[in-house]
């Protein structure tokens, strides 16, 4: 017995050994030291950590007593040496999730990089600006008339001190450098961070789904990958289960097709908007009939002759509200003169007859989905290929396994059967990790349109309206929408630059107000309406992702936005330092490229007052208004005070005590920005780094109260805008380079720019490249070596938990429900304080991704449920599931 126990506790040791190369064993301790800051080192993994200190030192001293004295020295510098996150760290991360994290750490990279570069530029930058004797010199402008170099007040800090041929240009010029590679140096701490993070999550998902679901749902998350390009051949579970059956033999625990129910869906959500303003009609009638009684009560308790000299009406009794039906709209060509009906008696008839369409489609769409299950043409897998059977020596001579694979893995026409499903997408479901990043990470078919499989996005994650809509639709229209947003950005830049010369037109207007005045309102005024007018473009982009495009996940549609939402301000910002529109500027390069680069630089010179304007507004107007959640405010006190909280249904106030989501594609895009602004003007305008730095130090702070206590994210996609913001990131740094190249042979310094271009493109690239190839390419799945020695670590821990069986008994009252049960209606109140309630409700829930749905096609009869009754699944479709659908309207107070 001992020597068994032996060999289990150091058999996942042995996978180590082999998988991970030497020096690294432990992954510099890091997973041991995520285990330990979860609650979760057990005690084998204390001793392996043991022994492993004690053969790495020699003489039993831990690893962090053998450092150096360099070494302890930079752990002080987390700017040039990479450092693990700290406990505090660990919490906030296991708080909010990692995408929030990735951002927060975004702005802790803004201010660290800008902070010490403002410091250093103080001590450097600013006195070399600041103590060089040059009044500037006229020049000739674009009118031909003179005009000189400003160098007095403001521009007494900048570059514009320093004269042509200056030989303090290349006190500059060493700053630029020492600035540039220590933004690199710290982007690639960051990555080194966000690998070990990603990881972790890429093997158990989001903490709070692992804190809050049982196993069999973290199993099912982590097993779980969504196929694509699934031809019509093979549009049926049970052939979507051969064919990765045999690519996998007694790999794959299930495999479902995804149902095509958009005619359900719409009726469900038409069935939605008729109970929401049934609700909504029934609260008001409910007020106004209290309000009655209130005022009734108020004149029968009054004496005779006390009144104030006013005589009190006596208060109408309300009559039940009506509402004009048929005819048509006023709008839409008709009418508008339809019958007049009670309102509620119509609603509710609308209702029922929506609940009688809603269970007549989802009849049809479960005996069609019968229809199609009960016959395959792939016929089923052969005894002799399934894992452990016994083959003969001649099976392979006959050639018929050969045949059926062939049939298996090649489409063919499949018309003679009448089936014709219209998805192609689905799930599948492996035994074990490493079976899931093989098929995610291998050439499964050879072609790029045929079984595409991917990772299995969070199901929180998922827009399940969108679920059944093929990808090649989905980039047909993400091709048709970016050509117009492009076209956008041209007519875009031409309403930028009319609000960039509004400065121009309140100087020149000659109105009789103080001139400080006067500046102020020219100063701030464009500012103000261009931060307006960035705020209401995400959510043009949010509608085209996600009714146009028809993203599939809420991450993709993130991604969309954030991607459009930084080009637009990028266009704001090439806009304004040109001083015209892009379309002109396009012109212009084709006829005299070199006066468009002229500008371009000039422009970064003249205009860097007014992107100080706009990094100032940002601190106290942005994040000013976030930490007050003004807007929330003032319509809560509209709810309190004017339409009052008695009028408005049970459903109306739960929408309102739903907490915020953190909206990467309108913030994130906000703090690209103010970084962009910094590279670029670091080295002239040395003062507009401590601004950003301000900015992301505020920043940090409000956003990380934020993230803990106001918002609260529905879904954890696992940082991939990570990735999205480090190529923007890139991008920045590129372009920033040539920009300050540019200045400096505006400035006579040919050879400090041609030196600069060359040393620091250069070495821009090498950082890009092998960020690319160490972290950003290597870090998207999770690795197959670290699969299989999970899987061998989690059997043991699994076994010692709730096993599925378990799960399923637990889940069996929820089961046996009715078809006809509603979750809602007049027994709520006694609903909520059920066990069946608590289930139903953690199917919606925002933390945890819940127990699943069970399966569309049931058992008949009043048999015993079968295991295939109890099989709930992460990846099915909610409108699927009866027990979730609201048939008749709530009561107007739950605790009434």
């Amino acid at each position: 017995t001992s020597s068994r126990r032996v060999t289990a506790i150091s058999h996942p040791s042995r996978w180590r050994y082999f998988f991970v190369r030497p020096g690294a064993r432990f992954g510099s301790l890091s997973s041991y030291r995520k285990r330990k800051a979860h609650g979760s080192l057990s005690p084998r993994h204390l001793r392996e950590l043991a022994n492993w200190r004690e053969s790495t030192t020699g003489n039993g001293m831990s690893v962090d007593e053998s450092e150096s004295w360099y070494q302890k020295a930079l752990r002080y510098v987390p700017i040039l040496l990479p450092l693990e996150p700290t406990e505090t760290d660990r919490e906030l991360l296991r708080c909010i999730g990692l995408d929030s994290y990735v951002m927060i750490r975004f702005l802790r990279f803004g201010f660290e990089t800008q902070f010490w570069s403002f410091v250093a530029a103080c001590i450097v930058l600013i006195p070399t600006y600041y103590t060089n004797d040059y009044d500037g010199e006229f020049y000739k402008d674009e009118t031909g008339g003179f005009s000189t170099t400003t160098t007095t007040g403001y521009f007494r800090i900048t570059i514009n001190r320093l004269e042509n041929d200056s030989p303090k240009i290349w006190v500059v010029w060493a700053f630029a450098i020492v600035y540039f590679l220590a933004i690199l140096r710290r982007l690639w701490v960051e990555w080194v961070v966000f690998v070990d993070l990603r990881e972790d999550f890429l093997a158990n998902g989001d903490p709070d789904a692992t804190k809050e679901d049982d196993p069999e749902s973290v199993k099912q998350f982590r097993n779980s990958c969504v196929v694509e390009y699934v031809p019509r051949s093979h549009r049926r579970d049970k052939d979507l289960f051969l064919f990765y059956e045999s690519l996998f033999p007694g790999q794959v625990k299930r495999a479902e097709m995804v149902v095509n129910s958009a005619r359900l869906t719409t009726l469900i959500q038409e069935r939605r908007r008729y109970i929401a303003e049934y609700e909504r009609i029934n609260a008001k009638q409910v007020h106004e009939m209290r309000e009655y009684c209130r005022l009734t009560e108020s004149l029968e308790g009054e004496e005779p002759g006390h009144s104030s000299g006013c005589i009190r009406r006596k208060p109408v009794e309300p009559v039940a509200i009506k509402i004009r039906v048929g005819g048509g709209k006023c709008c839409s060509g008709g009418s508008g003169k339809g019958e007049l009906v009670e309102a509620l008696p119509y609603y509710m008839s609308e209702i029922r007859r929506m609940n009688k369409l809603v269970d007549e489609e989802y009849k049809k769409i479960v005996r069609r989905k019968e229809d199609e299950e009960r016959e395959s043409v792939l016929g089923s897998l052969p005894e002799m290929s399934r894992p452990g059977s016994k083959r003969p020596q001649s099976y392979r001579k006959h050639g018929h396994m050969e045949k059926y694979l062939t049939k298996i893995f090649l489409p063919h026409d499949d018309s003679s059967s009448g089936f014709h499903a219209d998805c192609g997408n689905g799930f599948v479901e492996f035994s074990t990790r490493a079976a899931k990043q093989a098929a995610l990470q291998c050439n499964l078919t050879g072609q790029a349109s045929y079984f595409s499989t991917e990772q299995a996005p969070d199901p929180r994650d998922l827009i399940w309206a969108n679920l059944p809509s093929e990808r090649r639709s989905i980039r047909r229209a993400y091709v048709l929408v970016q050509g117009l947003l492009f076209i956008g950005v041209l007519f875009w830049s031409a309403l930028v630059g009319l609000i960039g010369n509004i400065e121009t037109a309140v100087v020149n207007s000659g109105i009789d107000v103080s001139q400080n005045l006067l500046s102020f309102i020219a100063g701030y005024l464009p500012v103000l309406i261009l931060v307006i007018l960035m705020a209401t473009i995400p959510s043009i982009f949010t509608v085209l992702a996600k009714r146009v495009i028809r993203f599939r996940s809420h991450s993709e549609s993130d991604k969309f936005v954030l991607k459009w939402n930084v080009l637009y301000r990028i266009a704001n910002f090439c806009v304004i330092l040109i001083s015209g529109t892009l379309y002109n500027a396009i012109l212009s390069v084709r006829e005299n490229p070199e006066e468009v680069v002229q500008s371009v630089a000039n422009g970064v010179l003249v205009q860097s007052q007014f992107f100080l304007n706009v990094v100032l507004t940002a601190i106290g107007t942005g994040t000013s208004l976030q930490i007050s959640q003004l807007w929330t405010v003032l319509y809560w006190l509209i709810v309190k005070n004017i339409i009052t909280e008695e009028a408005m249904s049970e459903r109306k106030l739960e929408q309102l005590k739903v907490p915020k989501e953190f909206i990467f594609g309108r913030f994130t895009a906000e703090f690209i920005y103010v970084f962009m602004i910094a590279v670029v003007y670091s080295p002239i305008v040395p003062l507009i780094t401590g601004a950003c730095a301000a900015y992301f130090f505020f920043a940090s702070k409000i956003y990380t109260h934020q993230a803990l206590f106001v918002f609260s994210q529905r879904y954890e996609g696992g940082g991939k805008l990570f990735y999205s913001v480090n190529r923007t990131v890139f991008v920045i740094i590129y372009v920033s380079i040539v920009l300050f190249g540019t200045i400096l042979i505006l400035k006579g310094q040919p050879y400090a720019s041609g030196s600069f271009l060359v040393l620091m493109l250069s070495v821009t690239y090498i950082v890009d490249r092998e960020i690319h190839e160490k972290f950003s390419s290597t870090s998207q799945k999770l690795p197959l070596t670290t699969s299989r020695i999970m899987d061998e670590e989690y059997a043991g821990l699994l076994a010692n938990e709730e096993t599925a069986s378990d799960v399923r008994s637990r889940r069996t009252e929820v089961s046996q429900l009715s078809d006809t049960d509603s979750v809602v209606g007049v027994d709520r109140r006694k609903l909520f304080s059920t066990t069946r309630s608590k289930t139903l409700r953690n199917l919606s829930t925002s933390v945890g991704m819940g127990v699943g749905l069970p399966n569309l096609i049931r058992s008949k009869g009043k048999r015993a449920l079968s295991e295939r009754d109890l099989d709930f699944y992460l990846y099915r479709q909610p409108d699927l599931h009866k027990e979730t659908w609201e048939t008749e309207p709530r009561p107007y107070r739950l605790d009434e």
